[in-house]
């Protein structure tokens, strides 16, 4: 009974002895199966890591060749291609400067009208300062009484005068200057017409006798100043009107 008993103790603990020999041997083939995973994972790490660096070389190769390229055009068109200046919406600003571009234009408008109103009255004025400039020449040879001398000046007031006559109606008229150009053709006409008949009755008397006449010298005065004093208030009259239309002042 003590044999069998001690076969059994025996037995017991031979089973004791495997199971924990079987335990080391599992836990001893279990060690290289975890080495083997943490290789297994340390080489897949590395291999991630490698993967990673190739990508960020070949971005930065597609970002060099993106610079590159940028460069290029705008070396070509001399645009900023990527020029994100935002200041306001679209629809806010199209009104701004659409509202901008119709102030400037009113402003251009209203300087190109003032600067044709000036420019037409200075024509104007010209004109009037030629023809008192033959008057005046005309009256200066006069005095000399040399018939040869008042021809060419008569000659030459008489055509003046004809020129500027038909001129003043091909003249471009600015918009509230017809007055001032009436104004100023009756005043034309009216030197024309002394010239062409009481001037020219002086010059024949001159011709013929080598004096002037001090009636003759006084009958053109008195004409002159009668109707030429009426005709320079309408036309000084229609160069204000204008004036104060365009904002200017007459000198």
């Amino acid at each position: 009974m003590e044999e069998n008993k001690e076969q059994k103790e025996e037995t017991t603990l031979g089973k004791e002895i495997k199971k924990e020999d079987l335990a080391n041997a599992e836990v001893k083939s279990e060690e290289p199966k975890e080495k083997t995973s943490k290789k297994k994972n340390n080489k897949q790490r590395v291999q991630n890591m490698l993967f990673a660096f190739i990508a960020l070389c070949f971005c930065c190769v597609i970002f060099s060749i993106l610079l590159g390229g940028v460069a290029v055009y705008q070396s070509i068109t001399g645009e900023d291609l990527f020029n994100t200046n935002i200041s306001t919406p679209t629809l806010f600003r199209k009104n701004s400067e659409e509202n901008s571009d119709v102030q400037k234009n009113s402003e251009e408008s209203s300087k190109s009208d003032k600067d044709s109103a000036i420019e037409f009255n200075n024509k104007i004025v010209d004109m009037q300062v030629s023809l008192i400039g033959h008057f005046q020449n005309l009256g200066a040879t006069l005095a000399t009484k040399d018939i040869d001398a008042v021809d060419k000046a008569y000659s030459d007031s008489l055509g003046a005068s004809y020129i500027t006559a038909q001129k003043i109606d091909t003249i471009e008229v600015v918009e509230g200057g017809e007055d001032l150009r009436v104004a100023a053709k009756n005043l034309f006409q009216f030197y024309l017409d002394v010239l062409s008949n009481d001037y020219s009755t002086i010059v024949e008397e001159l011709r013929l006798t080598g004096e002037i006449s001090e009636e003759s010298i006084n009958n053109l005065t008195t004409k002159i100043s009668a109707n030429e004093a009426k005709l320079d208030l309408q036309f000084q009259k229609a160069q204000q009107e204008l004036a104060d239309k365009y904002n200017f002042e007459i000198q």
